[in-house]
């Protein structure tokens, strides 16, 4: 299960539901007792701090000239239905 943590910025948290019940139990067991609870750390991950490899930035060239090559049919495809708006007589 994941959830928006908003004390980082834009990242997710992930929760491991059994271990989340697991811990709630154990805490409503320590409340009946009045001990105190224990919890495990949790442990993060940086988002964005990785570098990047050499797969990842073939992969961005290869998705950067797919767009580049995309945008020029379209600019041929604009081009073809104006020639034939105009010899249709339509705008």
């Amino acid at each position: 299960m994941a959830h928006r943590d908003r004390s980082a910025g834009h990242a997710f948290m992930y929760v491991n539901v059994k271990e989340l019940l697991q811990q709630t139990q154990d805490i409503k067991k320590a409340a009946e007792a009045s001990a105190p609870v224990r919890t495990t750390p949790a442990t993060s991950h940086p988002l964005g701090t990785q570098i990047p490899s050499p797969v990842v930035s073939q992969s961005t060239e290869n998705i950067q000239n797919n767009l580049e090559r995309l945008q020029a049919l379209h600019h041929k495809l604009h081009a073809m239905l104006e020639e034939l708006n105009k010899l249709t007589g339509k705008k």
